[in-house]
C-alpha cells in the first residue's frame, strides 16, 4: 500500500479525472496502481498521438504518468 497523489502534478491529476479515476490522498494497493497504469496506457494508445503518430499534449501527459509508474 502506498500513497501516490504527491507524485503527480496538476495536469497529471486532471488526466486521472478525465478517465474517471480521480487520485485521492489515500493508500493504493498494488492492484489499484496496476489498474491506473493500464487505464493511462489505454488512453495514450487511443488518443495520445496525432495523425503522424507524434505524441500530442494528452499523450505527453500520459507518458509522464507512465514514467512515474515505471519508477515505482
Amino acid at each position: 500500500m502506498e500513497k501516490i497523489k504527491h507524485l503527480f502534478n496538476e495536469d497529471q491529476l486532471s488526466m486521472f479525472k478525465e478517465i474517471g479515476k480521480s487520485i485521492e490522498d489515500r493508500e493504493y494497493s498494488d492492484d489499484e496502481i496496476i489498474e491506473l497504469e493500464d487505464l493511462i496506457a489505454d488512453r495514450l494508445m487511443y488518443s495520445g498521438f496525432d495523425d503522424d503518430y507524434n505524441s500530442n499534449e494528452e499523450g505527453k501527459i500520459c507518458e509522464s504518468i507512465l514514467d512515474i509508474f515505471g519508477d515505482m
